[in-house]
């Protein structure tokens, strides 16, 4: 099957569910704002279907991410298989302005949908960690349960000295959209590529 068939059928989905249940209607453009395939971060709404009945068909998703992202430069990700029904995701991202993805995916199968049982992503730009994100439970967090057990590491506010002491491994908020049943990286590559439009507009 052809990149261009992966990429019709994860824009139908996106098309008919929306991460918010909304229609995308935005054009084509060489903006960072204007990405037709990708979904923003939602806490509500309908959520996406998994569109991946197989490993394979994962597997062509992630070989045809620079298809469905020009602003993707690079991509280190690969998908080796581990055991039966068992599979890891590794590798990087690359975006302009040195920002890059570090993805690591525990991925399990089956007869059915492919499931994301454990996942790390981390954000870097040139040699600075920003953010990362982690499924690793904190049910005594009150601030976490809407998100239970998805959260980001963000760099804590340094006006206040109790957040500066604790750090960013600390600091923890609410990951809205990230899941175990369904791809992630459209989500993380939309974060990053809102980040572009960002420090474009900021330049």
């Amino acid at each position: 099957m052809t990149p261009g068939f992966w990429i019709g059928r994860l824009g139908q989905v996106r098309m008919r569910f929306g991460c918010a249940g909304a229609r995308n209607t935005s054009p084509p453009s060489g903006s960072y704002r204007h990405r037709p395939l990708s979904c923003p971060p939602s806490s509500g709404g309908l959520r996406a279907v998994n569109p991946f009945q197989s490993l394979s068909e994962y597997e062509q998703f992630v070989y045809t991410l620079l298809q469905q992202y020009p602003f993707v430069l690079r991509s280190t990700l690969t998908v080796a298989r581990r055991s039966r029904g068992i599979a890891m995701l590794t590798g990087e991202l690359h975006f302009a302005q040195g920002y890059r993805l570090l993805v690591s995916e525990l991925l399990t199968w089956d007869s059915g949908p492919v499931l994301i049982q454990r996942y790390g992503y981390e954000v870097w730009s040139a040699n600075e960690k920003l953010y990362w994100y982690d499924p690793q439970p904190h049910p005594d967090d009150p601030s976490l349960a809407s998100t239970h057990p998805h959260h980001k590491h963000t760099p804590p506010d340094t006006t206040v000295p109790e957040a500066k002491r604790s750090g960013i491994k600390h600091h923890r908020t609410p990951a809205p959209g990230l899941r175990f049943d369904g791809p992630n990286l459209p989500l993380l590559i939309d974060e990053i590529l809102g980040q572009l439009a960002v420090d474009d507009e900021n330049a």
